[in-house]
């Protein structure tokens, strides 16, 4: 929606993807927002709302349904939270959720994985970046006009 083209791929992408013109977390952290994304649960329904919490196997998750349906199922992040041992994992034939990797770093490890893709299955993808937490650092010239606060 920006008057200058500032993201021509993702404005080709989002031609052909639902979008939504509003996103609500439910929860303020990655840990309980992710299990509420995968369940379509809310943190109280899901139990995973400490920083301790596992997803309880009982729990049926998106990539378990989809699974369940002959889609295969990848995931690929960067966060501490959301390590296998916080059975997130659920359902995913390829879950690679690792701390400190970059975007790009994530980036390269979905094309490798795309490109060695064989068969004709649908595929679920969820890919988790980390860079959003990053602090914000604007061009020069944006910090220059104090535009980026508004």
């Amino acid at each position: 929606g920006a008057e200058r083209p500032t993201s021509p791929s993702l404005d080709a992408f989002a031609l052909d993807a639902v979008t939504f013109t509003r996103a609500y977390a439910p929860s303020p952290w990655t840990l309980p927002s992710v299990a509420s994304i995968l369940t379509g649960l809310g943190p109280l329904a899901h139990t995973v709302t400490e920083t301790n919490s596992t997803l309880p196997a009982e729990v049926e998750t998106l990539a378990e349904r989809l699974g369940a349906a002959g889609y295969e199922t990848a995931f690929f992040g960067s966060n501490l939270y959301l390590a296998p041992n916080r059975a997130l994992n659920q359902g995913f034939e390829t879950y690679q959720g690792a701390d400190g990797l970059t975007g790009e770093a994530i980036n390269q490890r979905v094309a490798g994985f795309l490109g060695a893709r064989t068969g004709d299955r649908p595929l679920f993808l969820y890919v988790h970046y980390f860079e959003p937490h990053c602090p914000y650092a604007p061009p020069e010239a944006l910090l220059a006009s104090r535009k980026y606060l508004l």
